[in-house]
């Protein structure tokens, strides 16, 4: 009797040491398995998106830096451009001031004549010379009459006149672009008198500022 308790006692420890390693066996299965791989990939995740934001928060300061250099650029260059047209134009003015145009030699003429006589020949190669040494002056021609003849008739003669002398100081050299002629015919006399003393000094020309 002693003996067969002691068999069915052996039977049941067995069959209860089978049943805890089948359980352990399942425990283990269950961390193997398929559900176990998740949870890694599930922490990476917010390691993975951290550096994208990031680099977006770093492009923003750099798109802007790149503008604010691209305005300062233009500014420069803008500044640079005004600088130039207001040494442009301070020069234009002293050139003009130092070749004084009224001081150019006058040329005379006879009546209803507009050819050059000899004797202006040697004036007006001075004033060529001027003009050349003063290459961006701009100057006026201007052609006078004596108050003989009609309006219309004087001005036509002055043109001719302004002409001819604007001509010849061309062929010495003088830039075409220089010159600008114009007519005043008997409108504005050197001298007033109605003799051949006041009309010798009325038919003209003579030089102005543009």
């Amino acid at each position: 009797m002693k003996k067969r308790s002691n068999v069915i006692f052996t039977t049941f420890l067995a069959a209860a040491l089978a049943i805890g390693m089948g359980a352990c066996a399942s425990d283990e299965k269950s961390a193997s398995g398929p559900e176990s791989k998740k949870a890694p990939e599930s922490k990476a995740a917010p390691a993975a998106t951290q550096p994208m934001a990031q680099g977006t928060v770093e492009v923003q300061p750099a798109a802007q830096d790149m503008k604010r250099q691209q305005d300062e650029e233009a500014a420069r260059q803008k500044r640079a451009e005004l600088d130039k047209v207001k040494l442009e134009e301070a020069s234009k003015a002293a050139v003009a001031a130092a070749l004084a145009p009224e001081k150019l030699e006058k040329v005379y003429f006879d009546f209803d004549k507009y050819e050059i006589g000899q004797a202006y020949r040697a004036p007006l190669e001075r004033n060529a010379a001027s003009l050349k040494d003063h290459a961006d002056a701009k100057v006026v021609v201007e052609g006078h009459c004596d108050e003989r003849g009609t309006e219309e008739y004087n001005l036509a003669l002055g043109e001719r006149r302004a002409m001819a002398v604007k001509t010849f100081l061309v062929s010495l050299g003088v830039k075409e672009g220089q010159l600008y002629t114009i007519s005043y015919g008997e409108e504005r006399p050197a001298v007033n008198g109605h003799d051949e003393k006041a009309w010798s000094q009325n038919r003209r020309v003579q030089f102005s500022q543009e």
